[in-house]
């Protein structure tokens, strides 16, 4: 890897595709988040597979818009989403920019492909009464320990944060103790390398210096702490959340059953941005630099469109 050449070389259709990939890591998805590293080698894989077996080699120069199309059309027929496929695409697109720009590629392997249309589904989002149910649930919990540092007290903190903040998970526990200023989060850093400031409201910031004067473990400088002192992991605040939605959902029957996860209560509060005010807000308060992904927080559900008829 250490000695491959600077330069993959004009139109370079003898080039494999591994070479190709090292170096595009390297150089183009390097410094983004695992998951979305994890997530692109993914799509690209999936592409390599079916590329190979359709033509019987894997050479790099080679790669024309027919593979891509047949590829998508393969991917609809196993009953791919739309929104996967968008992403898959996006996978691709960016990829062939790159082999572009090495010159590996004359052509564009995209050029002429269109992304799907997507009609945005009603706002996944956690209603106002389940979310009483779950805040319940949490002050039982909380009740219920006697722990010098409570892990219920840090979990109630944490659903308050979400719900008031419309963080993403990773921006939640990556939140050092002196980001914390007044009614504000800052230097947030968000997805695609921006960073923001994210204003909450007074109540929720009195509650989160409470978590720090008398509940949170110490031994490091992250705001949210494990048991340990230490920075909380995706899996620990999955627990965490299950353990609240655990509680709140033992005495309601299965129709009434709640799904408690961190993005969930990011849903919650754009969907709650764009009824106090607008779209645009709500972009905004989720770091979105456009209004592309927020429609999906947009669309009204039955019952609010049918709230909305009658008014008129």
């Amino acid at each position: 890897m250490e000695n491959l050449p600077e330069k993959v070389g004009r139109f370079g259709s003898d080039k494999i595709f591994s070479v190709l990939l090292d170096r595009y890591f390297r150089e183009e998805v390097a410094g983004k988040s695992p998951l979305t590293i994890k997530a692109k080698m993914c799509d690209v894989k999936k592409f390599l597979m079916f590329y190979q077996a359709m033509n019987g080699h894997l050479r790099g120069g080679e790669w024309m818009v027919r593979d891509t199309r047949l590829f998508l059309d393969e991917l609809q027929k196993q009953g791919y989403s739309p929104a996967t496929l968008n992403r898959i695409f996006a996978t691709l697109k960016s990829f062939g920019s790159w082999l572009q720009e090495v010159e590996v590629l004359r052509v564009h392997p995209c050029k002429g492909i269109q992304e799907l249309h997507l009609d945005p589904s009603p706002p996944k989002a956690i209603r106002d009464l389940e979310f009483h149910r779950l805040n319940k649930a949490a002050d039982v919990l909380v009740n219920g320990s006697d722990a010098k540092y409570s892990q219920d007290y840090r979990n109630k903190i944490m659903l308050a944060t979400l719900d008031a903040s419309g963080l993403r998970i990773s921006e939640l526990l990556n939140l050092k103790l002196e980001q914390l200023q007044g009614k504000k989060l800052t230097g947030v850093h968000c997805k695609g390398g921006h960073v923001r400031d994210v204003l909450i409201r007074q109540d929720v910031a009195d509650i989160i210096r409470g978590y720090v004067d008398r509940h949170r473990v110490p031994g490091s400088s992250f705001l949210f702490t494990n048991r340990y002192g230490e920075s909380i992991s995706r899996n620990g605040i999955a627990k965490a959340f299950d353990k609240i939605a655990s509680y709140a959902n033992a005495s309601l029957a299965d129709d009434q059953r709640i799904n408690l996860t961190p993005h969930l209560l990011r849903h919650r509060h754009a969907f709650k941005c764009r009824e106090a005010k607008d779209p645009v807000f709500a972009a905004k308060r989720l770091g979105h630099r456009s209004l592309t992904y927020i429609e999906r927080y947009s669309k009204l559900n039955d019952i609010e469109e049918g709230d909305v008829i009658e008014r008129i």
